[in-house]
């Protein structure tokens, strides 16, 4: 009976610990939602770029807009994941949508996210259709998810949510923040390949409401 007792104490003891650290990571990245909105309110309504100027990756453009955010603003405490070329980690990552040829989409091909992949240009915030159900931000804990790699890898699937990874409850589930501001913990079971919460239609990305060059 003591030991069923001892072990129920350690398994108890385990989950707090999960939970402590998935909070964890929902606070820095609500510490990162309160800078991208500060920075969409300076910039006429645009979410955060994936490249500005000489400026590449969204990582780097917005600890330039706001320099409190060090490396370790964008680190996990739960991610223990080895980066290459042993860089500061990056646990987060800028949704640009990428999905290609999915039947969901109303253009078949090049579906875009609040930055684009392709050409690191944002959108406005306010033309997102359904913010309270559209994917900003996300966790990606990956090897080439660092300060080094964040705008060189080849890797699609550093900036998509095409297919959504599972970091807390044993590999289960992943911590979103929506366009609306508010973070969510979804089940990667609940994320169907190709989800739409995870982009903004093409059309949205126009010369008219996209834009390069913000800082």
């Amino acid at each position: 009976m003591g030991l069923t007792c001892f072990c129920l104490t350690v398994q108890s003891f385990n989950t707090v610990v999960q939970k402590a650290k998935k909070h964890a990571c929902a606070a820095k990245l609500l510490r990162i939602s309160e800078s991208i909105y500060a920075y969409a309110d300076d910039y006429g309504d645009y979410s955060i770029p994936h490249r500005s100027g000489k400026t590449s990756g969204w990582v780097r453009v917005l600890s330039k807009y706001n320099p409190t955010l060090k490396q370790d603003a964008y680190h996990c405490p739960d991610d223990n994941v080895q980066r290459n070329y042993n860089a500061p980690p990056i646990s987060f990552s800028l949704n640009s949508g990428h999905l290609w040829n999915v039947r969901q989409t109303n253009t078949n091909i090049k579906e875009w996210g609040m930055a684009s992949i392709l050409t690191g240009m944002p959108v406005r915030i306010s033309r997102a259709p359904i913010p309270s159900k559209t994917t900003w931000f996300f966790e990606f804990w990956n090897a080439n998810n660092n300060y080094r790699q964040l705008c060189n890898s080849n890797d699609r699937a550093l900036f998509s949510t095409y297919t959504l990874y599972g970091f807390h409850e044993d590999g289960n589930s992943n911590t979103m923040l929506f366009l609306d501001g508010h973070i969510e913990n979804i089940l990667k079971s609940e994320w169907l390949r190709g989800d739409n919460r995870g982009i903004l239609f093409k059309s949205l990305h126009t010369p008219e409401t996209c834009t390069p060059n913000l800082l």
